[in-house]
């Protein structure tokens, strides 16, 4: 079984050239919460699903799925549990996330599990960096070939937009989980702020449209929906994602145009 390697630098090219970069980390979550590549996923080793990873994967079936731990020895194994699956495509990023942290390149961190100390840090930091954002829309960075906007706390502006009748009745038990028992709901998390959500919002529009009574769209801006963000885990916008039976069965983040978003229903709904 000969499984193909890649450097962080070479991944990051890519991303830079606007190349589909579907990248899963399989570190632990203390790991990941530590420090990660922007834009990868968090699948952990310990449950490792190739099948279920490559039928929700972002990108066409034929393209790699990359793969990387912290020093390239865990997502080593994962390529080989993703071959032995009848997946060859996996690369092994080489040298995992502290060659990728070496090589300067962007990574982030998941604050609700920073120490107090640095939240305040970053919250002083944000209240700078909000005055200058608040004039501009975010500057989007490019994962998996798409725009997106990080919303951390150094990056996320402040919102002019007061919470209205139809924030304080949204309900993601009722509207979300319960509803896709009985038809699937598309979950489209977005801010006014967010350049690529205002692109992104139109396509995902056409789409359940289309679709008519067969899916329903459910719009949560992440200012006004805070505590809903954060129980999601939504660390990026647009972030979009399907729920079919009471479950979320698919996500992306970023732009995909209206066609590529009908054909990532589809194969959700043809894999569950």
């Amino acid at each position: 079984m000969t499984i193909r390697s890649i450097t962080p630098g070479e991944v990051q090219a890519r991303i830079a050239r606007g190349e589909t970069v579907d990248l899963i980390d399989v570190r632990t979550g203390m790991e990941w919460n530590g420090g990660h590549a922007v834009g990868a996923r968090h699948v952990p080793l310990s449950r490792l699903d190739p099948a279920a990873v490559v039928s929700q994967r972002v990108g066409k079936p034929d393209e790699p799925i990359y793969v990387i731990c912290a020093s390239g020895g865990r997502s080593a194994s994962a390529c080989e549990a993703f071959h032995r699956a009848g997946f060859t495509q996996a690369v092994n990023v080489e040298g995992g996330t502290s060659a990728w942290s070496r090589a300067g390149l962007p990574m982030e961190r998941n604050l609700k599990a920073a120490s107090l100390g640095m939240v305040k840090q970053v919250a002083i930091f944000a209240a700078v960096a909000a005055a200058v954002l608040f004039l501009m829309p975010c500057s989007p960075l490019t994962v998996w070939g798409s725009a997106y906007c990080p919303i951390t706390a150094t990056a996320q502006p402040a919102t002019t937009t007061p919470p209205g009748a139809a924030a304080a009745s949204l309900n993601f038990e009722r509207d979300v989980i319960t509803a896709s028992a009985t038809v699937p709901v598309l979950v489209d998390f977005n801010a006014t702020w967010c350049g690529p959500c205002k692109k992104l919002g139109p396509e995902i529009e056409a789409v359940a449209k289309e679709r008519g009574d067969r899916l329903r769209l459910v719009s949560i801006d992440v200012d006004q929906h805070g505590p809903i963000a954060q129980a999601q885990a939504v660390s990026s916008i647009p972030d979009i994602r399907l729920w079919v039976g009471g479950k979320e069965v698919a996500r992306f983040v970023g732009f995909r145009p209206r066609a590529e978003i009908a054909t990532w229903i589809d194969q959700a709904m043809a894999a569950k």
